[in-house]
């Protein structure tokens, strides 16, 4: 899995609609998930991921749409067939010197739990 804290040069002048406050950065992450049932489709997009720091504070992802067609490969999620996977990359914007990040799935109604996935130290 790659981690590009920050990926500000990374995601450069892509975003479209958005400017960082001075104390935010990006965060980048890249996914890979799949549909593990036998049956039924698996429907999962890019909000369904979160970042949680040690601090406590809860970060969204991203949408990708608000983003240039310069970054490739970003995480658009959608319908996935049963044993299919969907890769990609996830953008978040968090405050600048955060630590202990952890992205976890699902971000919302976690009924079953969740999986949680050491980012930093």
């Amino acid at each position: 899995m790659r981690v590009l804290n920050p990926a500000d040069n990374y995601v450069g002048k892509a975003a479209k609609y958005s400017v960082l406050d001075t104390d935010e950065q990006y965060l980048l992450v890249d996914v890979k998930v799949r549909c593990v049932s036998a049956e039924e489709t698996c429907r999962i997009t890019e909000f369904d991921f979160g970042v949680e720091s040690n601090a406590g504070r809860d970060y969204p992802a991203e949408l990708s749409g608000n983003f240039s067609d310069d970054l490739k490969g970003m995480f658009e999620g959608g319908e996935i067939d049963p044993g299919k996977s969907a890769s990609g990359s996830i953008i978040f914007v968090i405050k600048r010197g955060e630590s202990g990040l952890v992205l976890y799935y699902p971000r919302m109604f976690a009924f079953g739990g969740s999986a949680k996935f050491k980012l930093s130290r």
